[in-house]
């Protein structure tokens, strides 16, 4: 594991952070159509549009946390680290969830029956580590006779794939110490599962959406580990993106996460990101995490509170979301990245993206 050989980089040298809240209202987008019994916009006419921000988080992920691995002075830092970046978060919204959503807005009249029962026990450690969507006893029936029933926070269950890919990075670096070739396993590691479960179907869930995801995310690695090669060189930058978009468009997309998409896609990504500079956000704050493990549940609460007014509930429920975001990142998320890095080595108010 390499320690310090490069500072984290800069928001101000790239756009991930416009990137990842993009991508992240436009999961709220797509799940809107579903919430609302419509069919979700597709692209490619397969791959539905949060399916495409998924990819995104995943890609930029691969980047980032390939950086923090490799910057990180020893494996109990990485994990420290990872484990900052995405339980406070999570906890804080598992703990509203239980205490606020599903006692008022479940099907039992009785909110405090359900409070004083092992359900809310249950709930705050399913939804904390990972559970998803949510059904039954252990929500209070929240969402039980919602037009998107029985689904209480789905969009939490990509966090556990993407955990385990930082599991992934942690072993394969820890085993191969050259990051390109690290990179190139992964990636044909993931390739390889894809292609048995196609062939066997082990599991057409778990093992195909670990395994599919972490394509993406290896090919972000692969691009840190190559940057010395394309990053200060505008021309195969350029071509690279070119060619990212050709590829997606001239190339057949027979599934929702076709092989093309999820190769391409993270070069498209991660060169768009290096070609503009944020001046925007610049490491002021990062709602997309708040955004994205916040908005489902408010999203079927005003769906199915305000039914046929799509624009309303979705109005709404942009708001209600944002408010919310802000406040889990200058109360909850923030202070826990500080803790991160050092500050001294920090810019005056920033936090570093990963």
């Amino acid at each position: 594991m390499e320690s310090n050989l490069a500072a984290p980089p800069k928001h101000s040298s790239n756009c991930f952070d416009i990137i990842r809240h993009a991508a992240a209202y436009l999961v709220m987008v797509s799940h809107h159509y579903a919430l609302n019994g419509l069919p979700e916009p597709k692209l490619f006419g397969s791959t539905k549009l949060g399916t495409l921000a998924v990819i995104i988080f995943f890609s930029i992920s691969g980047y980032l946390i390939t950086n923090s691995y490799l910057n990180s002075s020893n494996t109990y830092s990485y994990i420290k680290k990872r484990a900052l970046r995405i339980f406070p978060g999570l906890i804080a919204c598992a703990i509203i969830m239980t205490f606020l959503v599903f006692p008022f807005f479940g099907t039992s009249n009785h909110a405090l029956d359900w409070l004083l029962s092992i359900n809310p026990i249950k709930s705050l450690l399913y939804f904390s580590f990972f559970g998803s969507p949510g059904a039954g006893e252990i929500v209070n029936g929240f969402t039980s006779d919602y037009v998107f029933n029985d689904s209480a926070n789905g969009s939490l269950w990509s966090l556990k794939f993407e955990f385990l890919d930082y599991i992934a990075i942690l072993l394969i670096f820890a085993i191969i110490k050259k990051p390109i070739l690290g990179s190139i396993i992964f990636i044909a590691l993931s390739v390889l599962g894809v292609l048995i479960n196609n062939k066997y179907h082990i599991s057409d869930y778990y093992f195909y959406r670990a395994a599919a995801y972490s394509i993406p995310f290896a090919m972000g690695s692969l691009l840190f580990a190559t940057r010395h090669i394309w990053q200060k060189h505008h021309v195969v930058k350029y071509i690279l993106l070119a060619l990212g978009f050709i590829g997606l468009l001239v190339l057949p997309h027979s599934t929702e996460l076709s092989l093309p998409l999820l190769f391409l896609a993270p070069v498209i990504v991660i060169m768009i990101g290096f070609s503009f500079r944020d001046v925007l956000i610049k490491g002021k704050f990062d709602i997309s995490y708040g955004v994205y493990i916040y908005a489902f549940p408010l999203q079927q609460i005003f769906s199915n509170y305000l039914p046929d007014e799509f624009g309303q509930s979705f109005i709404m429920s942009l708001i209600a979301t944002t408010i919310i975001a802000l406040a889990s990142w200058f109360m909850v998320e923030k202070k826990f990245l500080a803790r991160k890095y050092n500050r001294v080595n920090l810019p005056t108010g920033a936090v570093p993206i990963k």
